[in-house]
């Protein structure tokens, strides 16, 4: 085959259409999947950081509670060693 300058402009013409086609056909999709699937990691690191941030408030009201429960036990273990008449301490 002779490289004449119509053959290289044919051959330069179906490399740059199958680029093309390539990126239409190929390339589009991938860059439109992983738009998406960036904007679906963006809305799961949101939804973990609420989670974490929920999970601290209950943590932090379960350990109030837990001081007052174990306030109110002392106190009840307290008045039930004056009514028994002994002198239990913790």
């Amino acid at each position: 085959m002779d490289l004449t300058l119509n053959n290289i402009v044919s051959i330069l013409s179906i490399i740059t259409f199958a680029c093309g086609a390539i990126h239409y056909v190929v390339i589009r999709p991938l860059q439109g999947s992983i738009n998406v699937l960036c904007k679906a990691v963006s809305e799961v690191r949101a939804l973990i950081k609420n989670l974490e941030t929920q999970n601290s408030k209950d943590v932090l009201q379960i350990e109030t509670r837990l001081v007052k429960v174990e306030s109110s036990i002392k106190s009840a273990h307290y008045r039930l060693d004056h009514i028994d008449g002994s002198s239990h301490v913790n």
